[in-house]
């Protein structure tokens, strides 16, 4: 299975940190370069599917990933381990230097940003062992046991933050390394916290000097002091070893190696000034892990960015502010001119209204008039009756005149 990062640039599932690390030297299982991470099974041609090489079907997944994370890989291992913890991954380059004798500047740290490749290149190693634990149950070195471990046993301290890529990965363009030589050299002792374990020739036991380390979080009574100096170096230090596009997440995690005030002003403000403008805000939102509250330094890290993403966006969103008030302020004028069309609206209205009572008026008037008029026809017509009448009587007087003409001849 092979995994190139120009293949697909859509950003990794929010379960990956955006940055991963991996130690290796040249004893490390597999191949890791600047543009390759390849396992055992991959680097001697056996078939692939998944985390089971075909190359010695015997063995199922579940024994082939517990085999895998308790270090007893063969070279049928077809997993590549990798973690977000920089604390983590320094505590086994010191560790392997003293473990095998291997000079400090051979023993290369590779940090990656996970954004750049497919979906599920990096898988998380607790939702690994919570699929096949079912299927490898039984014995202290269980998968249960291991997942017990790792989420349970003494609240989980054994937690590391641990990822697995399968086959090769394809990581030109994506990644960058330097020395754990050339980090000493460049002032990684300046930053507080002593990782190397100098009480023996060789401490098997390099997962206790984590929860060991970890563990200084809880006991400090007060955050470590902060000059803008420090920071400054911070970010100097993370240029010369990785790079400037790594200098921002990698000064925010050697920053973070020991105990730091959440909203340390100190931190926000040289970061604002040297960063303010290279980054997009995106860069803030990390993902995070679901067991970063056994991973103090992580939990550290996480917080800071999403507030540097706040600070270095700061002068973005407040023109978006600007023009969002802007807008709003035209969109208020809209509504002041539409309540004014509106009440010109109700003005006109009301003088229909006015001009409709004046032609009710005019119409009553028009009523009264025609009532008037009415009543004059009727006196008219009353009239007319008493001309009528009159006239009757007239008639009524003439014949009676002429009748009693006639009767007086």
């Amino acid at each position: 299975m092979q995994h190139n990062a120009a293949q697909h640039n859509a950003a990794q599932t929010y379960e990956v940190p955006r940055y991963l690390f991996r130690i290796s030297d040249k004893n490390s299982p597999g191949t890791t370069t600047t543009t390759r991470v390849s396992s055992c099974a991959w680097d001697k041609g056996a078939r692939i599917d998944g985390i089971h090489a075909h190359y010695n079907p015997s063995k199922q997944p579940a024994q082939r990933l517990n085999e895998h994370l308790r270090w007893k890989c063969d070279d049928d291992c077809n997993l590549m381990s990798w973690t977000n913890s920089l604390l983590v991954a320094l505590t086994y380059g010191f560790y392997r230097h003293r473990k095998h004798g291997t000079p400090l500047s051979a023993i290369r740290l590779l940090i990656v940003d996970t954004s750049k490749f497919p979906p599920r290149t990096f898988l998380h190693d607790l939702d690994l062992i919570d699929r096949l634990r079912y299927e490898d149950w039984e014995g202290e070195r269980s998968l249960q046991n291991l997942y017990k471990l790792r989420t349970e046993i003494w609240g989980g301290v054994f937690y590391f933050g641990e990822y697995l890529t399968q086959g090769y990965v394809d990581v030109g363009g994506q990644s960058a390394w330097a020395t754990m030589q050339e980090l000493i050299d460049h002032g990684l002792p300046s930053f507080g916290v002593e990782i190397e374990d100098r009480k023996g020739a060789c401490d098997p036991q390099w997962a206790k000097r984590v929860v060991e380390l970890r563990r200084a979080f809880e006991r400090a009574m007060t955050p470590a002091k902060m000059s803008d100096q420090l920071v400054r170096d911070a970010i100097h230090w993370a240029r010369k070893c990785f790079g400037a596009v790594w200098a921002l997440p990698v000064a925010a995690m050697v920053l973070n190696l020991e105990l730091r005030a959440e909203n340390d002003e100190t931190i926000l403000k040289v970061f604002r000034d040297e960063f303010a403008g290279e980054y997009d805000t995106t860069v803030s939102f990390e993902a995070m892990d679901a067991q970063v509250d056994r991973q103090p330094e992580v939990q550290q890290y996480n917080r800071l960015m999403y507030n540097l993403g706040h600070r270095l966006g700061h002068s973005g969103e407040q023109a978006r502010e600007v023009k969002s008030s802007e807008v709003e302020e035209s969109e208020d004028k809209d509504k002041d001119k539409d309540k004014d069309k509106d009440k010109d609206k109700d003005k006109d209205k009301d003088k229909d209204k006015d001009k409709d009572k004046d032609k009710d008026k005019d119409k009553d008037k028009d009523k009264d008039k025609d009532k008037d008029k009415d009543k004059d026809k009727d006196k008219d017509k009353d009239k007319d009756k008493d001309k009528d009448k009159d006239k009757d009587k007239d008639e009524d007087d003439i014949t009676a005149g002429l009748r009693s003409i006639v009767l007086s001849f």
